[in-house]
């Protein structure tokens, strides 16, 4: 799959529940929000390693979310 599907496919598990899918789904349309598709090769990367993006703990007090901000875990 390519990054926007990716995308797309965790985007569609949001829920609202609260689970750790809908968490992950939120984190990424937060990310998506700040800096559009430049997720997308990072979301490949991340599949490809088996792990997942996460924002790096300075990150969360700011306002802004930048592409520097995202690790893989």
């Amino acid at each position: 799959m390519n990054g926007k599907e990716l995308y797309l496919k965790y985007v569609s598990q949001r829920d609202y529940s609260g689970s750790e899918a809908d968490k992950y789904a939120q984190l990424l349309q937060t990310v998506f929000y700040q800096i559009d598709a430049d997720i997308f090769p990072l979301l490949e990367k991340a599949e490809n390693e088996e792990k997942k993006l996460t924002v790096t703990p300075e990150a969360l007090s700011n306002d802004e979310i930048v592409t520097s901000d995202l690790v893989l875990a």
